[in-house]
């Protein structure tokens, strides 16, 4: 097997850390004792000039780099991190829409929807009152409900924004070969 190379980082499907590697899990070290994996990757996750961190990739996914000419601001820089679990949905935060529903000039002659629509008046006062009508012909357009019909719903809380995924181990190295620079 090939040398490993300082400050590399891999996936291990065990949760034995092999020898000269550590977890990716944003642990402190000191400069003077990793001088040379700090010149490799220097501040980018944390640095105060005598310790840095390494990268802390628990409950993380791994983004590409976009080299020094890229366009995509710090997203493109290594140590930048982003994103969430979860996303709490907003009035400010959902595009712009509306709610569309059809009505029928025609009395109600059904208290469920079945292949009806919503009548504009109930065909008698008997409960539970008919308020469907069954559709002949073409289905009328559809006009917005009034914003004082449509009451609010939800709980209020953020759901789940993940993507399918299976947990593995990132370790860096830090015995290894200085890699080659180009």
């Amino acid at each position: 097997m090939a040398e490993n190379y300082l400050g590399e980082i891999r996936l291990f499907a065990s949760e034995t850390i092999p020898s000269g590697w550590l977890p990716c899990e944003g642990q402190v070290m000191d400069v003077s004792k990793h001088t040379a994996l700090y010149k490799l990757i220097g501040s980018s996750y944390g640095s105060d000039g005598r310790k840095f961190k390494l990268p802390d990739l628990r409950g993380r996914v791994v983004m590409g780099a976009v080299n020094q000419t890229g366009n995509r601001g710090n997203a493109g820089n290594p140590g930048y991190a982003g994103g969430e679990e979860k996303v709490m949905l907003t009035v400010a935060t959902t595009p712009p829409h509306t709610h569309l529903v059809a009505g029928y000039s025609k009395a109600g002659t059904s208290v469920t929807m079945a292949k009806g629509l919503l009548s504009t008046m109930p065909s008698d006062s008997a409960m539970p009152a008919k308020v469907y009508a069954d559709v002949t012909g073409e289905i009328p357009d559809r006009v917005s409900l009034h914003p004082e019909s449509v009451s609010v719903t939800g709980k209020g809380e953020g759901h789940n924004n993940m993507q399918p995924f299976v947990v593995l181990n990132y370790c860096i190295c830090v015995q290894g070969a200085y890699p080659p620079q180009s």
